[in-house]
This record gives C-alpha cells, sequence and structure tokens, in this order.
C-alpha cells in the first residue's frame, strides 16, 4: 500500500477521532500540540491502526511518534517489514 493511500486512511481516523476536519490534517500535523493528544491519546491511535493495517510497531518507535507523518513512516515501515 503506498503512503498517500496510508496518510489518507489515518487522517480519517484522526478527524473522526479528535473531531477535526480532514483538510485541517496534514503530514506536519503534531499529535499532541495540534490535536491535544496525551500520551494515552497516542498509545490508544497506535493500537488502532496496528489492528487496522495489521502490522505492529515497536514501542521503541511509537515511543517517538510526534506528527503524523511519523506516524504513515511507521505504519509504512512495518508493513514493508
Amino acid at each position: 500500500m503506498e503512503e498517500r493511500k496510508i496518510f489518507d486512511i489515518v487522517r480519517e481516523m484522526i478527524s473522526e477521532r479528535f473531531g477535526l476536519e480532514d483538510e485541517k490534517i496534514d503530514k506536519t500535523t503534531h499529535l499532541s500540540k495540534d490535536l491535544g493528544a496525551d500520551s494515552l491519546d497516542i498509545v490508544e491511535l497506535v493500537m488502532t491502526l496496528e489492528d487496522y493495517f495489521k502490522v505492529s510497531i515497536p514501542d521503541s518507535t511509537a515511543d517517538h511518534i510526534e506528527t503524523l507523518e511519523e506516524l504513515v513512516d511507521a505504519i509504512s515501515l512495518a508493513k514493508k517489514s
């Protein structure tokens, strides 16, 4: 699956979860600063995305995800593994 498709799916899930319009979410969107997500929100989001994409993102990677772009990159890398 190409990164653009992953981005679109992740953006839609974030939009639904945080009540934002898709257009207001881009690759530079910071999960905590822009969305107000706390660490539990991010863990839950990562787990939801792991289930959706049928991947496992290592905790060492997930712990450092701050932006939508980093989240998409982590999913893309996990899909290639």
